[in-house]
């Protein structure tokens, strides 16, 4: 333990060659933990942040990020992100189909409609995998709006095959929510400018998936508030201004895609 987070030491063979929408984020897998290094800005301090609103919301299916400190012995370099325990993805052989539309492209035909794409969607998923998910992926989606997730892209959410049985797989890869991405050119000063994957919707005034009429997601906003009191790893005066931003989108947002539980 450091004096303020969790330090790890990692070696260059439990690195994971892995490649995602924004480049090469260095990534490590060691006893059933995966280990992120922060690569655009802050990812690590986001997924953490998300995964206290997810525990304080009615979403019950996610994966929790913690801060740490990582120390990789033999090439002595040393990182911040986060760590997670592993969801399926690499001990237990559980298949996460993280790119279904890519795989199956009928399932994904944007025509202007997030109703009829969504619809699209799940309803070749009930055809071929016999699992409606459109509950659970709705509510990532509201959840993806509050602390403006600008990278849902189709790899970062999927089914989870078990045994032969599918279901929705936990909402996992956060890193790139709250402004996160700090450090090119492209990144969004706003949460409220972002146009969000796979569907290209943009958040209209706080709603973005009004049509829908979705029921809000319902949050303890009190245990939130008490959560993040003392965040480790990160520096205070960073942690106050990524929590103001959610804090921000929570009362622009408040009554439409959330209330409180």
């Amino acid at each position: 333990m450091s004096d303020n987070g969790i330090a790890v030491s990692l070696s260059i063979e439990d690195r994971i060659r892995t490649t995602g929408s924004r480049g090469n984020q260095t990534k490590w897998y060691k006893d059933g933990f995966w280990y992120k290094a922060d690569f655009l800005g802050y990812e690590g301090l986001s997924e953490h942040i998300c995964s206290l609103l997810l525990e304080a919301s009615n979403i019950q299916n996610f994966v929790t990020y913690t801060p740490v400190f990582i120390n990789e012995t033999d090439s002595k370099n040393s990182f911040v992100g986060c760590m997670s325990p592993d969801f399926g993805t690499f001990v237990t052989g559980e298949i996460i189909l993280l790119h279904l539309p890519e795989e199956y492209n009928v399932f994904l035909n944007p025509n202007g409609s997030l109703e009829k794409d969504l619809a699209v969607l799940c309803e070749g998923i009930v055809e071929v995998f016999e699992v409606d998910i459109m509950r659970e992926l709705t509510m990532m989606l509201q959840f993806d709006l509050i602390v403006g997730n600008e990278d849902r892209i189709l790899r970062n959410f999927g089914l989870k095959q078990v045994e032969g049985q599918y279901s929705f797989a936990p909402v996992f890869d956060n890193g790139l929510s709250l402004l996160a991405n700090t450090t090119t050119i492209d990144r969004y000063d706003d949460i409220e400018d972002i146009v969000y994957h796979p569907f290209s919707y943009v958040r209209e005034r706080g709603d973005g998936l009004s049509t829908l009429k979705l029921a809000p997601l319902e949050i303890d906003i009190e245990r939130f508030e008490s959560d993040i009191k003392n965040i480790p790893v990160y520096p205070k005066e960073l942690v106050d201004t990524v929590i103001g931003i959610l804090r921000q989108s929570l009362e622009e947002t408040e009554g439409k895609l959330w209330v409180r539980r």
